[in-house]
Formats: C-alpha cells, structure tokens, sequence
C-alpha cells in the first residue's frame, strides 16, 4: 500500500493481451475506472535505443545522426520522467524539457511500432540489395520468383525431423553473409560458403533426397 493506492501484479491474460505491459502497476483503491496494465517505458525507451545503435552501427551518415539522436531522446526521457517523480518543483534543463516529454509520453505506445516498422524496411531494403549483388546466394526457387520463405520453408519440411535444423543454420548464416554486402569482396570467405551450401540446399530440396536418412543410414 501507498496512500490510498496498492501494488497489482499482473497476471498472464492481462499481459498477453497487452502491448508492452508493465508487469507491476499502482492503482487507485477508490478509483472506478476498469485498471489494465500500462505501457513498460523501459521497452518503449530500449527499442528506441536500440534502432539507434543499429543505425550507429551501419547507416549512412544521416541515419547515424538519427541513431545518435534515437539513443539520446531516452536518456533524456527518462531523466525527465525521473525528474517528475522525486522533485518536479526543481528547474534547471531537466525540468524545462520535462513538460514537453510528458506530453509526447501520451503516444508512448506508438514508439515501438514505428521503430519496428523502420528496423523491418531497412532490413529488407538491405538484404535485397545484397540479393541483387549476389545470386548465387539464392536458392533456385527464388531466383525463379518464389519467396524466400515459402522456398526455404520447403527445404525444411522435406525430410522431418532431419531438414529444420540446416534450414534454420541456412537462414541464419546467410543473412550474416549477406549483411557483409558492400563491406566484403566476392572472395569473402563466407559469401562462398552460403553459395555452396545453397547449391547443395537445391540438390537436397526433394523429399527423396531425404528418403530412408533414419538413423541406420546415419549411422552407416
């Protein structure tokens, strides 16, 4: 208890059908509105900061100034919203800027959703540019028009159980060598690696290349 306020820790339907819930909440004892868990400001505040890095990281000189900004602006929210809790009658800058960060706080929720929606086009812009660059590192139904995960879905469920495991350390591996693009030479060591592990991927895309791989054929 707090005043006339009390802790509710949230149980599994509550955060399952909330975005970015907070596990833990105040609410008012005497209050008559229906409580739901409020949006965790440290997801919110970690995705921002996290598309930021990754701009940092690898984007161009704008992006980067993006990213320095996306990692300062919760920093500064947080301080701000710090700053609100312990000592709101304080001034200085933290106190100036408190205002106006409260009240972007009302769109709180729509914060991961733009960051996710920026992260997912970048992503895809550079994985099909590296695509472009490199063909070889695609498998033959994609190069023939098919998605890649409709074509790498069929390689993994063409000889279950032994199919998903090399799918997925397929996908995983090709995609860090197609992030490589544009750092690395054709000769990347790599790059060649998920070419003929995509060339061997094709020739073992029938479900009767996989027929009679139990364990006596393993084990022979």
């Amino acid at each position: 208890m707090r005043g006339f306020s009390f802790l509710q820790v949230w149980g599994l339907p509550d955060l399952l059908t909330s975005w970015l819930p907070t596990p833990v909440s105040y609410l008012d004892a005497f209050g008559t509105d229906t409580p739901s868990p409020d949006t965790n400001l440290h997801l919110v505040w970690s995705a921002l900061a996290g598309l930021g890095l990754g701009l940092l990281i690898r984007g161009s000189a704008l992006q980067r100034l993006a990213g320095a900004a996306l990692i300062v602006f919760p920093w500064l929210d947080h301080a701000a919203f710090n700053h609100d809790v312990v000592n709101p009658e304080e001034g200085g800058f933290i106190g100036v800027v408190a205002g106006p960060l409260a009240f972007l706080r009302h769109a709180l929720w729509l914060y991961p959703l733009i960051a996710l929606g920026a992260a997912t086009f970048l992503d895809r812009r550079t994985l099909l540019a590296a695509k472009r660059a490199w063909p070889d590192t695609l498998t033959e139904p994609e190069r023939a028009g098919r998605p890649a995960f409709a074509a790498l879905s069929g390689f993994a469920f063409a000889g279950l159980p032994w199919t998903p495991y090399p799918a997925w350390v397929y996908v995983l591996t090709r995609r860090a060598a197609l992030y490589g693009h544009g750092r690395t030479g054709e000769d990347d060591p790599m790059r060649r690696a998920v070419a003929e592990a995509t060339t061997a991927l094709d020739e073992s895309r029938s479900a009767e290349a996989w027929r009679g791989a139990g364990l006596r054929r393993r084990a022979g």
